[in-house]
Formats: structure tokens, sequence, C-alpha cells
């Protein structure tokens, strides 16, 4: 967190912001980017407890200040959230029926996607009260691999009648 502070001082930063570093452990992570922006998981935030809109409200339409904005929000937040992409997780299972993995390492990935049930979930483009993103999403990729998958079956198919018709006609 030392760096992510140095960061924020340095760039004199008010508002929203997200810095990613990739890595194991605090000490080997390095540094990915910084974005000004709310990032995509911002559901997984909100579910946990961190209400980062409503935050941004606050400061900059309500114009309350930082000590009262740390009143306001000074709550824990729950650290066992996870946050599932549907649609990711179906590319996932598809791509695992594909690859040419042992069959005890697939069967492994395809339980822990299927049946990892953590405490508290939410879907990163499901919501029951707006499902529509979702089924836009779905039906996006749902189309593109629909496509990709016809013409592999047509060219299946076009190679087996070409094989019929040679055996036909010896």
């Amino acid at each position: 967190m030392k760096l992510q502070k140095k960061i924020v001082q340095a760039l004199d930063w008010t508002g929203i912001l997200m810095i990613e570093f990739k890595g194991i452990t605090e000490e080997d992570a390095y540094f990915m980017e910084v974005n000004g922006r709310p990032w995509g998981s911002m559901d997984l935030a909100i579910s946990s407890g961190v209400e980062f809109p409503r935050m941004m409200l606050d400061l900059f339409v309500h114009n309350l200040s930082y000590q009262k904005l740390q009143k306001n929000y000074q709550q824990d937040y729950e650290l066992d959230a996870y946050s599932k992409w549907i649609v990711g997780e179906l590319n996932f299972i598809r791509y695992l029926l594909k690859e040419s993995l042992p069959f005890k390492q697939k069967m492994k990935l395809l339980i822990e996607v299927l049946f990892h049930k953590p405490k508290k979930v939410t879907y990163d483009t499901f919501h029951a009260n707006d499902p529509l993103p979702f089924f836009m999403e779905f039906l996006t990729i749902l189309k593109s691999g629909l496509m990709k998958a016809l013409l592999k079956l047509k060219t299946k198919l076009m190679l087996s009648l070409k094989k019929i018709k040679k055996r036909q006609q010896t």
C-alpha cells in the first residue's frame, strides 16, 4: 500500500482511481497501470460494502469534506466476496474441453469452475433486475462462436461429401 499512496500523492489525485499491480505477494508485485475511472469489477466493491459511486456523488456533487466522507463511510467491508463472469466461465469451460490437457487436470479445473460456491457472490454482467446486458453479451459471443462452428461444420460436411462421391465413383 505504500507505493499506491505515493502514486496518489504524486498525482495529487482526488476521486476514484484504480492502481493495478501483478504478483503473488506485495513484495514481488510489479506495477501495471493507473486508471482514473471506475473499473469493470465495481459490482464486487459495492457488494462488499464499499459504495464508490455514492462516495463520488457525495464528494463531487454534495461537496462533502474528506473528514465527513471518512465519518460516513468508515465501515468494515466484506473480504470473502467473489465476482463471477458467467460468459467468461463458459468460455473457460469451452477452452478446457478443447485443450489437450491431462484428464485429471481438466476435471479438477471443471469442478472448480462449476462447483466453487463462495459465501457471497455477485455477477459481473448478470443482475436479475437488469438482465439485458448479460443476454446481449451472451448473444454476441454465442453468435460469433456459432458462426465459427457453422463454418467448421460446413467444411467437414463438404469433405465428407467429397469422400462419399469418390467411393460411389469407384
